[in-house]
């Protein structure tokens, strides 16, 4: 979440260090968490902030989204 979208650390993080990752791999994430979506009933009102269909932070770590359609 902190690699895609602004406002997910905590304030009292040590914000030094940057833990931004350099690159993903992602096996069958949820790519829709709007409502319809496979994560709205997690998240409810909250989808908008971080829902990957909607929008992200500039310049993301490069991603590879894998799913499987058989």
């Amino acid at each position: 979440m902190t690699a895609f979208f602004e406002g997910f650390n905590a304030p009292d993080d040590d914000h030094t260090n940057n833990c931004k990752p350099l690159a993903f791999v992602l096996f069958h994430p949820v790519i829709d968490d709007g409502p319809g979506g496979f994560g709205y009933e997690l998240v409810k009102e909250n989808w908008e902030e971080f829902s990957p269909l909607h929008p992200m932070t500039a310049n993301p770590p490069p991603t590879r989204v894998m799913h499987d359609i058989g």
